[in-house]
């Protein structure tokens, strides 16, 4: 929406894309953040208190893993809106499919980084 109405008003495609990237990660960094921290606050909590070596572990696997799959998103993202653009398409479709492409490339990124950073092993002790 905000690429299409922007386009309406001037119809460079470098200020529409970079603005269309980021409207995108001004809505989608505070939502992800929000979500993780809801989902995953148990974790943290034990009895004698917040678990701060937990914390800190999660935090830079989560850092390694997506600060790379975003790069690779924003690159993707950046080039394929912008060429959708000048070839002429719509730019609510050049945002749409830009996404799209840049999210395969980001969900696989992120995938392979969580693997490789080991973020979703847990060691489960069993106390009895």
């Amino acid at each position: 929406m905000v690429a299409e109405y922007y386009y309406t008003l001037d119809r460079s495609a470098v200020i529409n894309t970079t603005l269309s990237v980021v409207v995108e990660y001004g809505v989608y960094i505070p939502l992800l953040a929000y979500l993780l921290y809801r989902d995953n606050s148990h974790r943290y909590i034990d009895a004698a208190g917040i678990n701060w070596k937990a914390v800190i572990s999660d935090a830079k696997k989560l850092l390694a893993t997506f600060s790379a799959a975003e790069l690779v998103y924003t690159a993707i993202r950046g080039y394929m809106h912008y060429h959708f653009i000048t070839l002429g398409i719509a730019p609510y479709q050049a945002a749409w499919f830009s996404s799209i492409i840049a999210s395969i490339a980001f969900y696989t990124i992120i995938n392979l980084g969580a693997k490789i950073t080991r973020l979703f092993n847990q060691s489960v002790s069993i106390n009895n």
